[in-house]
């Protein structure tokens, strides 16, 4: 036990209630000697002095002694299907001790990968399956014997069982499933946890932003309300803030609304980070959302604002770039904008795929074309195949002319 940190915390005590040495001594029933014990930490108060420290002056033991709870998390299904980075952001927070997952939540996404949510479930096991083997002390799988019922029953089943194994800690079960915060819990240190209680709980980005503001700055802005907006972010509101259900930021937001004022507004701010991505399924930043919309001059706006032009997609299909996802559409303006404003042609995707690769597979004609004399045609996708080997495969005449002729 720490004898310095529990003196500070009486030191604390007795000097919030302006009192002296003397005086806290009479109201506690021991000697001056004592109480100045205390707080050089040569000793510390025995188990009925802290009682009447905390009958006293209505602090907890924990505080007195400086005992540090742990913060556990047990996570359901959907939880994780609605948002697999949630595993990320758990395990990112150093206030959160340990994650913990249920075997039964583990059957059912194995369940949903084949028959269901098979994208989201694929994501999600390929994510605990990573963070397991480089975090075994902070992220594991629970196998419980005596669970029984249907899944939902187990799952809850888990979550008590890990609260009452660790008494001296707070145990959260993080959840969207309305049936859980229904169950009758008389576990002081269990708690059910929805997303968006989660986010107010263990913030993302918010240390010196007003999280109130950060909301309204969001929904402003997703309401098309300029003056709103810039009044929000003027008290205090995160321009980075991620909402807790669409995992958007308010630039991406602004982005799918095709708000070129917003834009361009929230893109200029200095504390406007331009690349970060969203919190969806396969994380993109502002500039390739802006692709897919088909809005070039949202595009031109985010580069002029200092948004990185070759930034990846961070989900499936990570390393995704703006060029890639306009080659793979055949949205030849946008590959020769992206092109003649120093994107990389050569950056590969997860599968090894450029975007001359991208645009091969899908015989986007006209991109292949463009991009061929700009790009190392030598490079071969993890399959271990070039465009031109893509161009033989899809059997595309117009396609095959183009290498032929180079």
């Amino acid at each position: 036990m720490n004898f310095e940190s529990t003196a500070k915390a009486i030191l604390k005590i007795r000097n919030s209630n302006n009192l002296t040495q003397d005086e806290f001594a009479r109201k506690l029933n021991v000697s001056r000697p004592t109480v100045s014990n205390w707080e050089l930490a040569k000793c510390i108060p025995t188990t009925e002095q802290i009682m009447r420290i905390h009958e006293a002056f209505h602090v907890s033991a924990d505080e007195i002694l400086q005992i540090k709870k742990n913060t556990i998390f047990v996570i359901d299904t959907c939880a994780i299907l609605n948002r697999p980075r949630i595993i990320n952001q758990l395990l990112g927070n150093e206030s959160i001790s340990q994650v913990i997952i249920p075997d039964t939540v583990i059957s059912e996404l194995n369940y949903q990968k084949d028959h269901g949510q098979k994208q989201l479930a694929w994501l999600a096991m390929v994510t605990i399956e990573k963070f397991c083997k480089e975090y075994p002390h902070k992220i594991s799988i629970l196998h419980e014997e005596n669970a029984s019922g249907i899944n939902d029953q187990k799952i809850i089943f888990a979550a008590t069982q890990v609260a009452k194994r660790n008494i001296h800690s707070t145990v959260y079960m993080l959840t969207n499933d309305v049936f859980f915060s229904l169950v009758e819990n008389k576990l002081r240190n269990l708690e059910v946890l929805n997303l968006q209680d989660f986010e107010e709980k263990f913030p993302l980005n918010a240390n010196c932003f007003n999280r109130e503001a950060s909301f309204r700055f969001f929904e402003e802005v997703k309401a098309g309300n300029f003056k709103a907006a810039q009044i929000a972010l003027s008290k205090g509101a995160n321009p980075n803030f991620i909402h807790p259900e669409s995992g958007y930021t308010p630039l991406i937001q602004a982005v799918r609304n095709r708000d070129k004022s917003m834009v361009e507004f929230i893109a200029n701010h200095p504390k406007t980070n331009c690349n970060l991505c969203d919190e969806a399924k396969y994380r993109l930043p502002a500039i390739s959302h802006a692709v897919q919309l088909g809005e070039m001059t949202l595009v031109k706006t985010l580069v002029e604002a200092g948004a990185d032009i070759d930034c990846q997609s961070q989900g499936k299909n990570h390393g995704n770039t703006a060029l890639m996802i306009s080659a793979w559409h055949g949205k030849q303006d946008f590959v020769q904008y992206f092109c003649q404003n120093g994107a990389c042609a050569n950056q590969q995707d997860s599968n090894g795929f450029t975007a001359l690769i991208k645009a091969s597979i899908k015989k986007q004609v006209s991109c292949v074309r463009f991009l061929y004399p700009l790009t190392d045609s030598r490079i071969r996708s993890f399959e271990g195949l070039t465009a031109k080997d893509y161009a033989i495969k899809s059997h595309n005449s117009e396609l095959l002319n183009i290498f032929k002729e180079a």
